[in-house]
């Protein structure tokens, strides 16, 4: 009976795992999904600030209210023509953002230096979300998930599979070879009944066979 529960505990342990990385697994594609960067058609920059952002990326793409996140931004002016000045701009409502500031002035030069900024991210409320980050003539919005995957956050969903997979199916062994060792012994005990009815077969047989020949004997 305790390997049975402990069996049963496993599994469930196994299953939770499983379904917390699975959901994981689809918030981070639904919040890459509305990823996308595009040109602004009147930027009103110069035309050395073209085309300057080249990174725009988030730590985590699922966080829990409770977190915090750095957006990071990495700009560079690849024209080589002259110093580039632009105003970095962030658009994230749903978020408390450090600095707390949603306009920085950049000064790029042509060499192609390229310039970090940096921005800490904790959302107000659980959700579906895009933040959008513009410089020169470009607009790049990035999804983020806010969830509460049973208070977890992603990394530790992450750790709870791993440990799952491995601990759940280690829960269900002393069972499945219980099962076995029944199984096994089912099996025993069918061979030995057979080989027992056959051989009580064979030994009336053979007394069938030698009684015809006595019968036959001449007295």
């Amino acid at each position: 009976m305790t390997k049975r529960i402990t069996a049963v505990l496993g599994t469930l342990l196994f299953l939770l795992g499983v379904v917390s990385l699975l959901l994981v697994w689809r918030d981070q594609a639904a919040a890459r999904s509305v990823d996308e960067s595009f040109p602004l058609s009147e930027s009103g920059e110069e035309s050395s600030c073209q085309n300057i952002i080249q990174e725009a990326s988030l730590s985590k793409r699922v966080m829990t209210e409770k977190e915090s996140q750095t957006l990071t931004i990495v700009l560079a002016n690849l024209s080589g023509l002259e110093t580039c000045h632009t105003t970095v701009r962030l658009a994230a409502l749903d978020f408390e953002i450090a600095p707390p500031v949603t306009e920085r002035e950049v000064a790029l030069e042509p060499d192609g230096r390229p310039v970090t900024l940096l921005w800490i991210l904790k959302p107000r409320e659980t959700g579906s979300f895009e933040i959008a980050v513009t410089a020169g003539n470009q607009v790049q919005v990035l999804g983020i998930v806010v969830t509460n995957v049973l208070g977890f956050t992603a990394v530790q969903v992450q750790i709870l599979s791993s440990i799952s997979s491995l601990l759940g199916p280690m829960l269900t062994v002393p069972w499945w070879y219980e099962q076995w060792e029944k199984r096994k012994k089912a099996r025993k005990e069918e061979a030995e009944k057979a080989a027992a009815v056959a051989a009580a077969q064979a030994a009336v047989k053979d007394g069938g066979i030698k009684r015809s020949a006595e019968d036959f004997r001449p007295e």
